[in-house]
Parts: structure tokens; C-alpha cells; sequence
């Protein structure tokens, strides 16, 4: 199996934020302790409460390395939307889904990892009628899916409660 193993970040400089990304091999240091991948609460919560110092994204195309804001760090599903463009962790993505009758309408939702099902899945822009998260998992059609921005740089595309939910 052949499969790309690549994060983006918001570039930092000066330490400020930018509004470019940067594409590449992660790296992260934890007070002292540094990582080529990046840990979640989940996988290793003593580590992660350590909290990240730093990370950086190396850039094999260019052989530039960049610090990166480590909030904005996402990795790539390995999916492509249906015009070729990458899908990465907190994408925002559209697509039509059909209901029971037929008809299409619009879906919107930001990808995340689900630590549930261990795979990449989508958590709808709306909730379910009782007020939960709708979490679709894979598998989704991706000839359907269309990336239409990232939780960063157009959070008005998800609703609030739903962005903290990812960011929990």
C-alpha cells in the first residue's frame, strides 16, 4: 500500500500568524522532547499535556523548513475532492447527498479524524434534531466531495458549538 504521509500548518513569522500555508513532514517539540508526528490527547495524553512548543513543516519540494502555527496542523486524509485538490484534517467539504425520495441537497461539513472508527470522517454543519453531532464516517464518495475552505481560515463555514467539538 501506497500512501502519502503529509501535514499542512499556517506558516508563522516573527512568531505572528500568516494567511500562508505550508505543506510537508511535521515535526514537533514537547518541551524537550521531539517528535517526527504529531500526538493527540488521545493517542498519548501525559505527552500531550506537556503541550507542543513548537512545530515545523518541511517542505520537500522547495527544502525549506517553516515553523508553523502548531493549531493549525492538519494531515492529509489521502482522499482528492472531485477537482483533484487534497483533502486534509479540517477541510470543510460540500457534496449532495439524497434522501430517502430522491432528492439531492447540499451537505456541508468539516473533515476530522474519529477516534471512535479510527478513520477519517466528516462532522456535518448542522446537528442532529436532538442537538448531537452528526459524524458521517467512511466511507464517502469522494467524486462528490468538494473542499470549499478549512476551519481556520473561514470558521463562518461551520457553526460554533461544532468548531469546538473538533477542537475538543
Amino acid at each position: 500500500m501506497n500512501r502519502d504521509i503529509k501535514f499542512r500548518g499556517k506558516r508563522l513569522s516573527n512568531g505572528n500568524p500568516t494567511d500562508r500555508w505550508a505543506y510537508g513532514s511535521l515535526r514537533c517539540d514537547y518541551g524537550g522532547i521531539n517528535s517526527d508526528s504529531i500526538f493527540s490527547r488521545d493517542s498519548d495524553p501525559e505527552l500531550y499535556s506537556v503541550g507542543i512548543r513548537a512545530c515545523e513543516i518541511y517542505d520537500p519540494k522547495t527544502h525549506n523548513t517553516y515553523a508553523v502555527n502548531s493549531n493549525t496542523v492538519g494531515q492529509y486524509t489521502g482522499l482528492r475532492d472531485r477537482r483533484g485538490q487534497e483533502v486534509y484534517e479540517g477541510d470543510v467539504v460540500f457534496w449532495l447527498a439524497r434522501d430517502m425520495r430522491g432528492m439531492g441537497r447540499g451537505e456541508q461539513g468539516a473533515i476530522f479524524w474519529d477516534k471512535h472508527t479510527m478513520s477519517w470522517a466528516i462532522l456535518r454543519d448542522k446537528p442532529t434534531s436532538d442537538g448531537r453531532p452528526c459524524v458521517i464516517s467512511r466511507p464517502f464518495d469522494k467524486r462528490h466531495l468538494e473542499v470549499v475552505g478549512n476551519i481556520f481560515d473561514n470558521p463562518d463555514l461551520i457553526a460554533q458549538e461544532l468548531y469546538n467539538y473538533l477542537n475538543q
